[in-house]
């Protein structure tokens, strides 16, 4: 109010300290442009994960994309508590399939437009060129030892920038078996809604995570 009363007191203040004000706003300025840039730059390169299905009648396919435009470094993969998908995996099924896939994740990294095969089953052919006896009941097997999982991944960006990605639930249809009585199939559907459940209640924001996104959002809309 002061200097509102006294127009001749804000211009002395301009007058001898201007260079300062000046260095002043120059610095701020500058912070504000690092930090603009540094939001931009995390967005240009972000890396998207992708978990997509292949469902053959002789073959499936469980591959990791990364949708985005920079590199995904992963540090943790989990899937009902097992480290691959291999794991969950009847035995009795190897003789049948051939078998290609990934056990060991964390320290990989996937680069833009890029996958990696987490798992493929295709079926084992005899010297003739023909699928061997046992295949299909092999192959039903691992579709349902893969029905209903949730992958949960966690990664990092090339910032180091902790991230965590909940895959949507991987669904082969109707697996039952013609004499499943309706009681085995709604507790086969039970347990896929429990799975379903769990993941949604695991996708937790950190505080930090939440005032970050905050922050992104007010600086879209200020220079967006």
């Amino acid at each position: 109010m002061l200097l509102l009363k006294n127009p001749n007191l804000m211009t002395e203040i301009l007058n001898n300290n201007g260079e300062l004000i000046v260095a002043i706003m120059a610095i701020l300025l500058s912070v504000w442009s690092m930090i603009v840039q540094r939001n931009h730059n995390r967005k240009t390169y972000k890396p998207i994960p992708v978990l997509i299905k292949y469902n053959y009648n002789n073959r499936v396919r469980i591959l990791l994309w990364n949708k985005g435009n920079g590199p995904l470094f992963i540090t943790e993969v989990q899937a009902r508590g097992k480290k691959s998908l291999i794991d969950m995996m009847p035995a009795e099924t190897r003789k049948y399939t051939y078998v290609e896939y990934i056990d060991s994740l964390p320290g990989r990294v996937i680069s833009p437009g890029e996958n990696l095969n987490l798992l493929e089953f295709m079926i084992r052919e005899d010297d003739d060129g023909k699928p061997i006896e046992g295949y299909a009941d092999a192959l039903k097997q691992i579709k349902r030892s893969l029905d209903g999982v949730i992958v949960y991944l966690d990664y990092t960006n090339i910032y180091q920038d902790k991230m965590k990605f909940v895959s949507q639930q991987l669904d082969f249809g109707n697996l039952a078996d013609e004499d499943a009585s309706t009681e085995e199939i709604e507790a086969w559907k039970a347990k896929k809604e429990r799975e379903l459940q769990l993941a949604k209640a695991s996708i937790k924001i950190p505080i930090g995570q939440k005032m970050k996104l905050a922050f992104t959002r007010i600086n879209d809309k200020l220079f967006n």
